[in-house]
C-alpha cells in the first residue's frame, strides 16, 4: 500500500473545516499512512504553516464535572470495601446521578485499576438502560464490587501536558510514534488532535489500530477503542483527555504476536474498489453462511482471510453473510469449551468480533469497512486455532444441536435458568458438561418456538445483574454475544440466543453480595 496522499494536501486540509466531513475520510488516510514500512504521507508537514496552533494556544478538553468525577473515582478506590455502599449510596442520596456514578467507576477503572475494569462500563451501561429503572443503579454497584477486588495505585501513566505539540506537527508526530510504539509521543499528539477537531473526530484515528493490533491474547486493543469511545459517548464526553491517553496507550503496543496478516488484510482493503458495489450488503445467504463456519472451524487464518475476500471479490458473498458466519463461529466456541468455568480465547473472540463490528457499521469509508472485516476474520479464526492446539475445545455444533422437547411448564425461560450450572472463572471441571448442554437444547427449542425472545433477554439480565461475580467478563462477554445476535440475520438467532447460556449465570448461584447490601440500602427489596 502507498504512503501518499490520494489527493492534494489542500484540498484535504479544506476538507477538514467542513461540517459534514464523515468519518471515514480521516480513515482512509490513516489506513493508507500506517501500512507496514510506509513513510508517513508526504506533504503532511505542510499543515504547520496552515493551522499554526501553538502549545500555548492548546486548550485542555474540559467539562464542567470533570474535577467532581475525578473525586468520585478516588473516593471509591480509598474507601474500604466494608463502606463503599454506604459511601456511594450517601452520594446517591445527595444527587448523585446514574451517569456520574457510571463515569466515576469508568474513571477509577482507567486510573486505578487498568484494562478490564475499563472495558465492562460500557457493557454495564447498557444493562442499566435495558433494565427496569428501578433497579437501574444495580449494574453499577456490580461494576463497583469488581473495582475493588483489589486496592488500586495509579496505573494511568503520568505525561507532561506542556509537551503537547503544535497542531502543524501532531498529525505527523502521531503517526510516527504509533508505528514506533511510543505512547507517550502517540499521547501528547493525539491530545492536540482531540484539542482542536474535538474527541470524536480525533477517535476516527483509532479505529484503524483497534483493528490491527490485538497483540493481546484477547483481542483487547479492539475491545478498549470501542468500549472506550463507547462508554465516552454514554458519559456525555466527561474527562474527556483521560479516557483518550487511555485510549492511546492501549493501542500503543505494537504488531499482532509477530503476526503480519494484519499488513496483508491492509493491503486487500486498499483494494476494495475491485470489490461488486453490493459486497457491502447485509444480505445473507444460507447456504454460504454455512461454507464459511466450516472453513472458520478448520482453515488457519491466512486462509481463512485469503478465502473469505476472494468470495466478496467474485461476488460470492456478501458482508452480511460472512458477519452471520463469524457471530455463529465465535458463539460455537463457547459451547465447544471442555469446561463449564473460564471461556477464555472463546469468550474474547465475541467481545473482539464485536468491536470489529462496531467498527464495520460506525464509519463510512470502505477501505476501513472490509479492514474490519477481515481483521474480525483474522482474530476469530486465530483464536480458534490456538483453542484447538491447547486442546481446550470439544465436538459440538451449535447448527446441528438437537433441540429439547418442551413441556407444558416451558412456556418461560425460567426452567433454562434454573439448570444452567453454577460457573466460575476458575473451575474446569468437565462434570457440569451435561447441564449446560441441556440447557442449551432447551433454550434452543424455545427460542424456535418464540419468535419473541425479549423474555428470554430480561431474565438473562436480571441474573447477570444479580449473580454477577468480580469477574469483569460476566458482563462482557453475554452483551457483546446479544449485540451480535440483535445484528444477525433472523435464521441464525434461535442459535447464538441458545448459546448464550454458555456465558450466563443462573439461578442456582448465590447472589452477589454488593448487589444484596446495595438492594437493602436503596430499599429495593
Amino acid at each position: 500500500m502507498s504512503g501518499k496522499l490520494t489527493r492534494p494536501l489542500r484540498q484535504e486540509i479544506d476538507s477538514l473545516g467542513r461540517a459534514d466531513v464523515m468519518a471515514g475520510e480521516f480513515t482512509r488516510r490513516e489506513t493508507l499512512r500506517i501500512s507496514a514500512g510506509a513513510a508517513v504521507g508526504t506533504g503532511v508537514s505542510g499543515w504547520t504553516g496552515l493551522a499554526s496552533a501553538s502549545v500555548a494556544e492548546s486548550r485542555p478538553l474540559t467539562h464542567a464535572d470533570d474535577v467532581e468525577i475525578e473525586r468520585l473515582a478516588s473516593l471509591i478506590i480509598e474507601t474500604d470495601v466494608d463502606r463503599v455502599v454506604d459511601v456511594v449510596v450517601g452520594e446517591l442520596e445527595r444527587g448523585l446521578s446514574r451517569q456520574h456514578f457510571l463515569a466515576a467507576n469508568f474513571i477509577a477503572g482507567i486510573r486505578f485499576q487498568g484494562h478490564h475494569y475499563a472495558y465492562v462500563a460500557h457493557p454495564v451501561n447498557v444493562v442499566s438502560n435495558a433494565i427496569p429503572a428501578k433497579s437501574s443503579l444495580l449494574p453499577m454497584f456490580c461494576h463497583l464490587e469488581a473495582l475493588k477486588t483489589s486496592r488500586g495505585s495509579e496505573r494511568l501513566r503520568a505525561i507532561d501536558k506542556s509537551k503537547i505539540p503544535s497542531i502543524g506537527i501532531a498529525e505527523e508526530s502521531f503517526q510516527v510514534a504509533m508505528r514506533e510504539n511510543d505512547s507517550d509521543t502517540a499521547s501528547l499528539a493525539f491530545l492536540a488532535l482531540a484539542r482542536e477537531y474535538g474527541p470524536q473526530r480525533a477517535y476516527d484515528r483509532l479505529w484503524i489500530y483497534g483493528a490491527g493490533r490485538n497483540h493481546r491474547s484477547g483481542g483487547h486493543t479492539a475491545i478498549s477503542v470501542i468500549n472506550t469511545f463507547r462508554t465516552l459517548r454514554a458519559i456525555d464526553w466527561r474527562c474527556p483527555e483521560t479516557v483518550l491517553q487511555f485510549a492511546v496507550e492501549d493501542s500503543a503496543v505494537g504488531r499482532a504476536l509477530g503476526s503480519d496478516l494484519y499488513i496483508v488484510n491492509q493491503d486487500r482493503a486498499a483494494c476494495v474498489a475491485q470489490l461488486p458495489p453490493a459486497w457491502i450488503s447485509s444480505k445473507s445467504r444460507r447456504e454460504s453462511v454455512l461454507d464459511l463456519l466450516n472453513l472458520y472451524r478448520d482453515s488457519r487464518p491466512a486462509d481463512a482471510c485469503q478465502k473469505t475476500f476472494d468470495l466478496l471479490q467474485r461476488g460470492e458473498v456478501e458482508a452480511g453473510t460472512v458477519w452471520d458466519a463469524l457471530f455463529l463461529t465465535t458463539a460455537e466456541m463457547t459451547a465447544r469449551y471442555i469446561w463449564v468455568g473460564s471461556k477464555m480465547l472463546a469468550g474474547h473472540s465475541i467481545t473482539c468480533t464485536n468491536a470489529m463490528h462496531f467498527v464495520y457499521r460506525t464509519v463510512h469509508d470502505p477501505v476501513t469497512r472490509l479492514y474490519a472485516l477481515l481483521e474480525a476474520v483474522e482474530w476469530t479464526t486465530s483464536f480458534l486455532d490456538r483453542e484447538r492446539t491447547r486442546p481446550a475445545l470439544r465436538k459440538r455444533s451449535i447448527i446441528d444441536v438437537a433441540p429439547a422437547k418442551l413441556t407444558v411448564d416451558d412456556k418461560t425461560p425460567d426452567r433454562i435458568f434454573s439448570i444452567i450450572p453454577i460457573r466460575r472463572r476458575r473451575h474446569f471441571s468437565p462434570v457440569l458438561l451435561p447441564e449446560a448442554d441441556r440447557a442449551h437444547e432447551l433454550a434452543f427449542a424455545w427460542a424456535q418456538q418464540n419468535t419473541d425472545h425479549t423474555p428470554f433477554i430480561q431474565e438473562a439480565l436480571r441474573l447477570v445483574c444479580l449473580k454477577s461475580t468480580t469477574e469483569v467478563h460476566d458482563f462482557k462477554f453475554p452483551l457483546a454475544l446479544f449485540e451480535n445476535y440483535r445484528h444477525a440475520s433472523p435464521e441464525w438467532k434461535p442459535h447464538l440466543l441458545a448459546a448464550s447460556v454458555y456465558v450466563l449465570h443462573g439461578t442456582q448461584i448465590e447472589d452477589s453480595p454488593i448487589v444484596k447490601q446495595a438492594r437493602e440500602r436503596l430499599k429495593l427489596g
